[in-house]
């Protein structure tokens, strides 16, 4: 593993150690029954957490690569559900919050320590 990827893999791991938490945290969708959210969105919630975390070690083509793939699938999810997109789309925007701001904390951390 390359230095700048070591250094990295902290944040990679503080997100993976929190995947439970913040699969359980986002706003409820008025249009998703619980069924749904349990048995589908919440597989759907981890595989993009654990791809926003590895993206912080990947190089910028295999994330890429990784988003197309994830994308494609999510497009599926939500015909497949009858979901409307922007149920998908706040839930991209939420997490891509949330993540980075998990990650600015994190390195704030280690810059008072």
């Amino acid at each position: 593993m390359s230095n700048s990827k070591k250094e990295l893999q902290p944040f990679m791991d503080e997100i993976l150690n929190r995947k439970e938490e913040l699969v359980a945290m986002p706003p409820r969708h008025n249009k998703v029954s619980a069924n749904t959210l349990t048995m589908q969105l919440t597989p759907w919630r981890k595989r993009l957490i654990e791809m926003y975390a590895q993206s912080v070690v990947t190089s910028p083509e295999e994330s890429k690569d990784a988003i197309e793939k994830w994308g494609t699938e999510v497009s599926g999810l939500l015909v497949k559900l009858e979901l409307p997109l922007d149920v998908g789309l706040s839930e991209i925007a939420y997490y891509r919050n949330t993540i980075g701001e998990i990650v600015r904390m994190k390195q704030l951390r280690r810059y008072v320590t």
